[in-house]
């Protein structure tokens, strides 16, 4: 990815209460390979989707690891230009800890490490601030991610001072039959609509207009941060989104040429980054729902999913996964009726 570099030092470090002291890269990588058998089996015991998780690689990250060494994380730095996608959708600078609990870790076990990380996160973090071009401190923050149905560790991660940021979902397909989609006409009456149009290349402006819209809304609920590019970059996930056909995209048009509603799901011929570490077939990734405000509560974003959903499973797609802001009103509610439920939640503490 063009512009991102890792800031680490490569010397493994391990932290405990009241000591520090380096070890060999080898007790390193066994004391991980150990936690992280015995969180994958707390993992596959809590939701079986979970594959085993990889062992963290520690070369570009500092490992940190409270005195009794029942858990341990991972911290590593990135940091990226701000004409790069990855900018687009977090900060550019981004401390990400990775954690792995053993069996017999209590939650103060837990909670010490992920202080521990947040510690070695901020000495991170102020070399990065000494860059000859500091980025500044509302554009830098620490990321975690948590499998959201891992209540411990969720209540772990907001005693430590985390605070929920996103949720992933997921949704297993079945074989679904065809009935009519309906939703509501403007004047309220219920009405069969056709809400898959194949989009054509005079969409794309449009598409741009409202997927746009969408992150502007969603963003007040994240990080807070536009970037001049972020339209650019959207319209390629229009046009991508256009290429891809209808079953895949779809689009209600309303009057001239704006959308009051459009629907993007990603096939699962793109590189499926969504459904790392779960076993669930193949799968899909639905980008994009949005409605424009005034043709909201009549059911139409529902009825294009269920058409979305139809199409996927004839194509022979397993599952679904979505990801929206925590914080939207309106996101979770609409993805629970539609039986998605959460996978992995996603963490963050800003530095400002």
């Amino acid at each position: 990815m063009g512009g991102h570099d890792r800031d680490g030092q490569g010397i493994l470090l391990i932290i405990g209460i009241t000591f520090r002291l380096t070890l060999g890269a080898d007790m390193c990588t066994d004391l991980l390979a150990r936690l992280t058998a015995e969180h994958s089996a707390r993992l596959r015991a809590i939701d079986a989707v979970w594959a085993p998780l990889p062992v963290p690689s520690v070369s570009p990250g500092t490992v940190v690891v409270p005195a009794r060494a029942n858990a341990a994380a991972v911290v590593t730095t990135s940091t990226f230009a701000a004409d790069t996608p990855a900018s687009m959708w977090a900060t550019r600078v981004c401390h990400d800890i990775t954690l792995r609990v053993g069996a017999a870790a209590t939650d103060s076990d837990v909670v010490e490490t992920l202080r521990l990380a947040i510690a070695e996160a901020r000495r991170h973090d102020a070399r990065t601030a000494r860059a000859d071009r500091p980025i500044p401190d509302d554009d830098r923050h620490i990321s975690l991610v948590l499998p959201a149905r891992d209540a411990e560790l969720a209540t772990a991660a907001a005693r430590a001072g985390f605070r929920l940021l996103a949720v992933d979902g997921l949704k297993r397909l079945a074989t679904i039959a065809d009935p009519p989609v309906h939703a509501q006409d403007p004047a309220g009456q219920s009405a069969q609509v056709k809400l898959f149009d194949a989009p054509g290349p005079d969409d794309v402006d449009p598409l741009t207009t409202a997927l746009f819209k969408l992150a502007m809304f969603d963003t007040s609920f994240t990080y807070g941060i536009i970037r001049d590019g972020l339209r650019d970059f959207i319209r390629k996930d229009a046009e991508a989104a256009v290429r891809a056909g209808a079953g895949w995209t779809q689009v209600l048009r309303g009057e001239g040429q704006s959308l009051d509603a459009a629907l993007v799901i990603v096939p699962p011929s793109q590189e499926p980054w969504w459904s790392n570490g779960v076993d669930v077939g193949t799968s899909a990734y639905v980008s994009s729902a949005w409605t424009e405000p005034t043709r909201r509560g009549r059911g139409i974003a529902s009825a294009m999913l269920q058409a979305g959903e139809r199409f996927a499973a004839a194509q022979g797609v397993d599952a679904l996964f979505i990801s929206y802001a925590a914080g939207n009103p309106l996101s979770g509610p609409l993805w629970s009726r539609h039986g998605f439920r959460p996978l992995r939640s996603h963490w963050s503490m800003p530095l400002s």
